[in-house]
């Protein structure tokens, strides 16, 4: 910008059209500066011609106050004002009247010189006098550089305004703290002037440029909160980064991941130089220093820094001065105002003297007792020099940072340690700490990396119990198995804590099942239970021992003889140490087994537990989640809950995250859910067309019930045979993997079922008898009860059948399994219909009636209507209790009665006795389970919101 800012003294204000074009540019990116130019309207409309106006633009450096003095410029020209403008220098506060000078021209200095102050003014008053009576528009920017003279003159301005119309555009810096107040804050404080305080850009205008800039290229969300962070929304800065981005061929969509750096630029260390021109020679160490340290630094360790970069002498006063640019800010600890400009500045630094000042800034820390992880932070940005300290500074940042699960930056740590080199004695730990970052990262093979560990470490327990961390860490079985392998053979040569071989035991019992496998930990345990004590670093045994009873526990339950239900159930109730548990997908999957197991053996009250401590702290997207999810639904399906179970089911099949394995097992149960509900379940071939077989990733358990949830909706699609075939492949792998507990499995009744329909009852028989035999074995009374419901429908003899399931019903009465407890009745009311005993049966199918309404399972409502229309009855509606079992007449009197009246009143309105109003209320209390007019009252909104409350 010229001095003058292109406008002789008696020329108009247009400018010329290309000098327009390029202001009307300019103007029209000033983001969220409308309140600015709105007052500049204000002043040069009509209605304010004849009013001398002041507008001061303040704002630190970079915020636009040049582009909004060019624009005002420009809007004067607009107006046909005649426009004046100076950009103030330096020299210019020294200099009388140097402002003014550039305003009206070099004769009020030569005014000055010849006759002084009163000469000058009065070739400043003629200049406005005889200017045109449109009006002169002043624009001064910089102006704390201007001499107080002319600001005097400006205030004689505002008290005396001439015959031309004045308006003054001011763009300045604000005062610093403890400066004295100067003529321009006298003026800007007058009554005709407005101030306005230029504020950062918000993140929505930073998208803004941001579109402009890229107008083709999709601008990933994150990228403008990165930009305005990093520029505290300084548009400068802004535009500055985006040029960076543009030089280097970084598009907007790669920003983010090509990191911070990229916003760097050497065109803000010009513009951070450029405002240090007239500082001390020492101010750029310093900037350098806080550089490196990084923000929230303090004095001292500036200038312990500092010294790498020729040092400087009064690091107070250095401080204070740079906080007079806006360039750090003024507090205790000492930090970049705009963090773009610490990455410039970083990234300008040379990587010699980068590597010298993290080397002094880490032994300041060391010297000062900064935190350790201080020193390694400055220690990762050093050149090697085979320094042991180095090393093991980095493997505890490497290692602390393990624990926090904070993996970004540990290979960076563990890569810095080998390239120091680390020595013989350390190399085994560096290498065990990639091995467990690798598999909680889930990249690369940490067992390879143990291997190399193991061969190069003198001392094998450090490798031994990364080993272990390991695998509680990974989440391939295969993978698993192998590290569990090498730390077996590595334990002969290194023989393992107490502690150690019983979690080495754990996982593999866990992966392997062998019986040698079990006999193993639980000889670990016998020795672990006879140490008074045993430290490292695992602290207290008690974890450990009762994560290796819970895991041999769950094993055993594969052999129905081993333990009773009531074990598991005591286990659950007694305090899973689930922390330690939480933290391997290995030991997550033992939960989830567990969970499944409650289920079969139909205590899903424990099961509820289980699965609602657990799924809050399992990460949401591995199977151990999943298949814990299904257990819960599982739950609800066996209590009845069917509506609830079919939207559980099909918002987590709607969810990203929901796949393999698990998700087949989703869709099976769902099509069984709906199949009960009497719904249309779609295509049924495209269901089973989806199982897989090859299910490494499942443990046996899973891979057992996922077949059998097959097995089930062919049985709903009528197919049989397919059923009897998939009970079969169960039967395979529960043979090869000893399972034979009918809470884990329960393929037999299911083959049992099959085969009734395939008219070989004898082979039912068998099948049924087996499930039986283990099911009183293991102690799961639904398990038995299931098993008997099996055996009777393999039964001919009608009175035996009906024993059997009256034994079913007595071992399910009074347990929360709606499910079984109607299918059972179901079977029970059929066989005594059959047996020509239908005043029983009618009772017994109307309770299985009633269960089926309440669960709102149509296709169980229809089949016990259709078995009490053959026993005889006529039943206008199948719920015999909730609020469903009410007819439109108890209905009616119980809402009156919910709501206050009395009998007396209630029969008046519907035209009754009152003998009929307490029959009918009688029969609400019963069939609702209330104990009078109290509860009724409180209860009414819930019971007919609920229909059908389990």
């Amino acid at each position: 910008m010229s001095r003058h800012g292109g406008v002789g003294l008696d020329e108009r204000g247009a400018t010329s059209p290309p000098e327009r074009r390029a202001s009307f540019r300019e103007r029209d990116r000033l983001h969220e500066r409308g309140d600015v130019m709105a007052a500049l309207d204000l002043v040069l409309s009509g209605e304010r011609r004849h009013v001398s106006r002041v507008l001061v633009v303040e704002g630190g450096p970079g915020l636009g106050k040049t582009a909004l003095v060019n624009a005002a410029k420009v809007h004067g020209g607009e107006r046909d004002w005649t426009v004046r403008s100076v950009e103030c220098r330096p020299t210019d506060r020294q200099t009388p009247f140097a402002a003014a000078a550039g305003l009206f021209g070099p004769e009020v200095a030569e005014a000055f010189r010849r006759s002084g102050t009163d000469a000058a003014r009065a070739v400043m008053w003629e200049a406005l006098d005889g200017a045109a009576t449109n009006g002169v528009l002043l624009v001064i920017d910089d102006a704390r550089l201007a001499d107080d003279d002319t600001w005097v003159w400006l205030l004689d301005l505002m008290a005396r305004p001439p015959q031309t119309p004045i308006a003054v555009v001011i763009a300045a810096e604000p005062r610093a703290p403890g400066t004295d107040v100067s003529a321009l804050d006298v003026l800007a404080a007058h009554p005709r002037s407005h101030v306005f305080r230029l504020l950062g850009l918000s993140e929505g205008a930073v998208a803004a440029l941001l579109r402009e800039r890229f107008p083709s290229h999709d601008i990933p969300r994150r990228l403008p909160v990165a930009l305005h962070e990093a520029t505290a929304g300084c548009p400068l800065l802004v535009h500055r980064a985006l040029s960076a981005l543009r030089h280097r061929g970084i598009e907007p969509s790669a920003a983010l991941h090509a990191g911070r750096w990229t916003l760097a630029s050497p065109s803000i260390v010009s513009w951070v130089l450029a405002r240090l021109r007239d500082a001390p020679t020492d101010a750029i160490a310093a900037l350098r220093a806080v550089a490196v340290l990084g923000d929230g630094t303090d004095v001292r360790s500036v200038a312990a820094v500092a010294s790498a970069f020729g040092g400087m002498a009064d690091a107070n006063g250095i401080a204070d001065h740079l906080a007079d640019r806006d360039i750090l800010m003024r507090s205790r600890s000492l930090a970049f105002v705009h963090p773009i400009v610490r990455l410039s500045i970083y990234e300008e630094i040379s990587s010699t003297l980068r590597s010298a000042a993290h080397r002094l800034a880490a032994q300041h820390a060391r010297a000062t007792h900064r935190p350790e992880a201080e020193v390694a932070e400055h220690l990762l940005h050093t050149d090697p020099d085979g320094d042991p300290r180095t090393v093991e500074a980095l493997l505890e940042a490497a290692q602390r940072r393990l624990d926090a699960d904070l993996l970004d930056d540990v290979d960076q740590y563990v890569a810095r340690a080998l390239a120091e080199p680390p020595s013989a004695r350390q190399l085994p730990a560096v290498l065990s700490v990639r091995a467990v970052l690798r598999a909680r990262a889930g990249e690369g093979d940490p067992v390879e990396v143990l291997r190399e560990a193991a061969a190069v470490a003198s001392e094998l327990m450090p490798v031994v119990r990364a080993g272990l961390e390991v695998v509680e860490t990974i989440g391939n079985r295969h993978a698993a198995l192998d590290v569990v392998t090498l730390l077996s053979s590595l334990s002969i040569d290194a023989p393992l804590e107490p502690a150690d071989r019983v979690a080495l035991g754990v996982h593999r019992l866990l992966l392997e099942g062998t019986r040698t496998s079990r006999d193993e930990l639980r000889q670990a345990l016998e020795d672990l239970q006879l140490q008074p004590h045993t430290g490292g670093r695992r602290g207290h045994d008690a974890p450990v021992v009762q994560l290796a009873t819970l895991a041999t526990v769950v094993e055993r339950a594969a052999d129905p003889a081993a333990h009773t239900v009531e074990d598991l159930v005591a286990i659950v109730h007694d305090g899973v140490p689930l922390t330690r548990l939480l933290r391997s997908p290995l030991l997550t999957q033992l939960l989830a087994d567990l969970a499944r197991l409650l289920v079969g053996a139909g205590e899903v009250a424990a099961a509820h537990d289980l699965v609602e401590t657990c799924v809050a702290s399992i990460d949401p997207s591995s199977d151990a989640w999943a298949w814990l999810e299904l257990s819960r639904i599982e739950a609800d399906v066996a209590c009845g809950r069917l509506a609830a179970a079919e939207r559980d089911l099909a918002a987590l099949l709607a969810s990203s995250v929901f796949h393999g394995d698990p998700r087949d097992g989703a869709e099976h149960l769902l099509y069984f859910v709906r199949d009960l509900r009497g719904e249309a379940v779609g295509d049924p071939s495209a269901v089973g067309s989806r199982v897989r077989h090859e299910l490494t990733q499942a443990s046996v358990w899973q891979q057992l019930h996922l077949l059998e949830l097959e097995a089930r909706v062919s049985v709903a699609r009528g197919d049989h045979r397919t059923a009897a075939v998939r009970y079969r492949t169960a039967r395979d792998i529960a043979s090869l993997a000893r399972v034979s507990n009918p809470a884990v499995t329960g393929w037999r009744s299911g083959m049992a079922a099959t085969l009734v329909a395939q008219g070989d009852m004898a082979g039912a028989r068998e099948m049924a008898t087996e499930e039986l035999t283990a099911a009183e074995a293991f102690g799961a009374l639904p398990c038995v009860a299931r098993a008997l419901r099996a055996l009777a429908d393999a039964t001919l003899d009608v009175e035996t059948r009906i024993d059997l399931l009256k034994r079913a019903h007595r071992l399910l009465d009074g347990r929360p399994l709606a499910l079984d407890r109607c299918l059972t009745d179901l079977a029970l009311g059929a066989a005594l219909h059959r047996a020509e005993r239908d005043e029983a049966a009618r009772l017994t199918l109307r309770r299985a009636a009633d269960l089926a309404v309440r669960m709102d399972a149509g296709t169980l409502m229809e089949a016990a209507h259709r078995e009490l229309v053959a026993a005889g009855a006529r039943p206008r509606r199948l719920a015999q209790s909730g609020a469903s079992a009410l007819t439109p007449a108890e209905r009616k009197v119980a809402g009156l009665a919910a709501a206050g009246r009395k009998n007396s009143e209630i029969a008046s309105d519907l035209y009754i006795s009152v003998k009929t109003v307490e029959s009918h209320l009688a029969r609400v209390y019963r069939k609702l389970e209330v104990d009078g007019r109290t509860q009724l009252m409180d209860q009414w909104l819930r019971l007919m919101e609920q229909i059908d409350p389990l």
